[in-house]
């Protein structure tokens, strides 16, 4: 192998520099290239969007599920014991109310599913937060106060109350049944 030489000269014709040029590289065709780079970006792009797809109906369920068996695990026992303790009282709250929200945004949060069980899912989430804001969240806390005040009558009204809502809330039956969410639709 040769190095090639490439040299300056002045008016005289003499060399005034002379250094080594490394061989050119071999290039293909522009094109070649800006379609190579288009198929690699497509590639790539397939595989992101293949590990970032819709989850199924059945893993929605599935952690729409483990969602609502947290909640049921995360709250206060309503019935843990009467206290005159403000403290107390207002922790049992605090602890319900943290609960009642970490469910509702567990549930929001979930990636849904497309198509019809999206819509499904959808409908589902609707009417979990409606049923937790609107309805468990205030029962309990109802429940909450009686026990702290020591009614006995407003304790069993606000379990009566709650209850009631529980039993008719016929959409988030309705919805969790047609995913196969266990546990959030008493």
């Amino acid at each position: 192998m040769f190095i090639r030489l490439s040299a300056t000269q002045d008016e005289s014709g003499l060399a005034q520099e002379v250094w080594p040029l490394s061989p050119r590289p071999k290039r293909g065709h522009p094109l070649m290239a800006s379609r190579l780079v288009l198929a690699s970006t497509v590639l790539v792009i397939a595989a992101f969007a293949a590990g970032c797809g819709e989850p199924s109906r059945e893993e929605y369920a599935r952690k729409a599920s483990e969602a609502c068996s947290q909640l049921q695990e995360d709250l206060p026992e309503p019935g843990a014991g009467r206290t005159d303790d403000p403290a107390e009282i207002k922790r049992r709250g605090d602890e319900a109310t943290r609960a009642f929200g970490t469910a509702v945004d567990k549930i929001k949060e979930l990636d849904r599913p497309g198509g019809e069980a999206g819509e499904q899912a959808e409908r589902f989430t609707r009417a979990y937060e409606s049923f937790i804001n609107d309805g468990y969240r205030p029962g309990f806390l109802k429940q909450q106060r009686a026990l702290a005040t020591g009614d006995r009558r407003g304790f069993l009204r606000a379990a009566l109350e709650l209850l009631n809502r529980v039993r008719h809330n016929q959409e988030l039956k309705r919805s969790a049944a047609q995913l196969g969410i266990k546990g959030c639709a008493p």
